[in-house]
């Protein structure tokens, strides 16, 4: 990670609150970044270096916390914001997969297929007829 993912996590913190105590509220704070950044390519060791943790230790205290690592809370979100996208846009998969924070367009589509047993084009065939089926 580079000096710059570690600044703009700063910035985005004492944006948020001034008055941050860290270390009382890592876990609440990565959910937030995570949420609030998910279009950005998200770097989790720079947000342990920000912290001033290893990303073990990042990781061992937010699953401790939450049941999930930040890596798996960050798939969870991006998966999340790609079906919302899949089933209210008509946006291209690669655009899709660039505003979950992913710049490899065959990536996210082995990762949804991974989480979803099906791949991007198909679960927006399958939810959208769903839809015009129900109305």
């Amino acid at each position: 990670c580079d000096d710059s993912e570690i600044l703009d996590f700063y910035d985005w913190l004492y944006e948020i609150n001034p008055n941050i105590n860290f270390e009382d509220d890592i876990e609440d704070l990565i959910e937030n970044y995570i949420q609030s950044n998910i279009s950005n390519n998200i770097s989790i060791n720079a947000i342990a270096k920000s912290a001033g943790i290893s990303r073990r230790t990042l990781d061992r205290r937010f699953k401790n916390s939450t049941g999930v690592t930040v890596g798996g809370y960050l798939q969870r979100q991006r998966i999340s914001l790609a079906k919302d996208l899949l089933s209210q846009t008509d946006l291209p998969i690669c655009e899709v997969a660039w505003n979950v924070g992913l710049s490899d367009p065959s990536y996210f589509a082995w990762l949804f297929k991974k989480e979803m047993l099906v791949r991007p084009n198909e679960y927006r065939k399958i939810v959208r007829a769903k839809l015009f089926s129900n109305t």
